[in-house]
């Protein structure tokens, strides 16, 4: 069962700020934070081909892939990026966010934990810590790690999405609506977006 799938039962149906090696995003990287999932498959596999050690892309492929709902190829990317550099925190939050949203804790934990030795100081650790927070349904811990993320990350779309998830779980739909405000001018595009305006017209 995934992430999503399970998210289902709390009433909700229901990223990384990657650099390249030289410091600046390639263009798969922005195409993938320009929401443009499919785009960026495109590019990050042809930047991978021609850069087949490339961390950063390669971790970046693995979040397009599951972003675009292709969980197994997810999966191996996520683990092939780890194999191209398992020291850095970089690969290691790419392969705990895909096992988070395929709702495998304990093997995003592993993962983590790795991440957080690599770069203990990596912005994107609150957000897959209160990701993680989420899948176990410690949803007030969630919501503190991932106010955090959205400060450290404001245009990180799925930080305000999970963030609203968690708010809507501690009775908090003013936190909620705000941050589904903001997942929705971030990706209004997104598969979870019309899930996250059914919701809100039922709280307006």
């Amino acid at each position: 069962m995934t992430l999503r799938s399970a998210l289902g039962t709390l009433a909700l149906l229901p990223a990384l700020a990657l650099v390249s090696q030289a410091g600046e995003p390639t263009p798969g990287v922005k195409l993938f934070h320009e929401n443009k999932f499919s785009e960026a498959e495109k590019a990050l596999r042809a930047e991978l081909s021609a850069h087949p050690d490339h961390p950063d892309v390669a971790a970046h492929l693995a979040l397009a892939l599951l972003r675009l709902n292709k969980g197994d190829e997810a999966r191996a990317a996520a683990g092939k990026s780890v194999e191209i550099a398992p020291a850095q925190a970089v690969t290691q939050l790419a392969a705990a966010e895909v096992a988070a949203e395929q709702n495998r804790p304990d093997d995003a934990a592993r993962a983590l934990a790795a991440a957080e030795e690599a770069d203990p100081k990596h912005p994107r650790l609150p957000y897959v810590q209160g990701l993680l927070k989420v899948v176990k349904k410690d949803f007030r811990g969630a919501a503190e790690d991932l106010e955090a993320a959205c400060q450290k990350e404001p245009g990180n779309a799925y930080a305000h999405y999970y963030a609203g998830l968690a708010y809507n779980q501690v009775k908090r739909p003013d936190r909620m609506v705000s941050h589904f405000e903001t997942f929705l001018k971030l990706a209004p595009t997104a598969p979870e977006a019309a899930r996250v305006r059914s919701v809100m017209r039922t709280v307006r």
